[in-house]
């Protein structure tokens, strides 16, 4: 499978998938491979001040079908707190993989 973006969509409460700028799935969880954690500051600074729903957090990577380590840390975003991704606390912009579960929460290995 092609590399992709993941996004929560708020709404439907599912993640949305991205393959070249257009939405081509919605699925309740996925997990990705040499992930980048992108904070789109145009976005975030727009949704702060408007308080309105726009993609402003995003993970990049290759689709795996690997099953989440025990040792995974929670992955969070908070569009008015930090407004980085952050793994127990401590921001970060790359992970070895992520999984995107389907209760809306993420989780992260990070690279050595």
């Amino acid at each position: 499978m092609p590399p992709c973006e993941v996004y929560r969509h708020t709404r439907r409460r599912c993640w949305s998938l991205r393959e070249g700028g257009r939405v081509v799935a919605h699925v309740e969880a996925v997990a990705l491979a040499g992930v980048v954690l992108v904070v789109r500051p145009g976005a975030l600074t727009r949704v702060r001040a408007r308080h309105v729903r726009e993609v402003c957090a995003l993970a990049r990577g290759t689709p795996t079908a690997a099953p989440r380590p025990p040792g995974a840390r929670r992955l969070r975003f908070d569009v008015y707190g930090a407004g980085a991704f952050l793994a127990d606390g401590h921001p970060i912009t790359a992970a070895a993989a992520a999984w995107f579960e389907p209760d809306g929460s993420a989780w992260c290995l990070l690279e050595d």
